[in-house]
């Protein structure tokens, strides 16, 4: 059972999504970032962060990535060209767009 912690209105939601979408029973701890909660799990208080089997994954991208692999699913598998683009067409979102959403979402 994974433990997800993060407000679903935060990049939390990436993780959420990707468990519901592969049918992975999971619990949702909704703290905020910066919480107590957070920064006991991730000393940059920043969300989301997987738990499973008293082990520790933060970054939404890492975890989608570790999610997709382990369960075969949402992705291409690990080392044939296929993949290698996809990586690369989810590292130039995350680099051109994601950053450009993020900085207008803020407060």
């Amino acid at each position: 059972m994974y433990t997800v912690t993060g407000n679903p209105m935060t990049r939390t939601f990436r993780v959420i999504w990707a468990l519901e979408e592969m049918g992975l029973p999971y619990e949702l701890n909704p703290a905020s970032p910066q919480s107590p909660e957070v920064l006991a799990l991730n000393a940059s208080g920043k969300v989301p962060v997987l738990q499973e089997d008293g082990e520790t994954l933060t970054d939404s991208t890492a975890i989608l990535t570790y999610l997709a692999d382990k369960h075969g699913a949402l992705t291409a598998p690990a080392g044939p060209l296929a993949r290698a683009r996809q990586d690369s067409m989810t590292q130039l979102c995350l680099d051109e767009l994601d950053a450009v959403l993020w900085t207008a979402a803020r407060p």
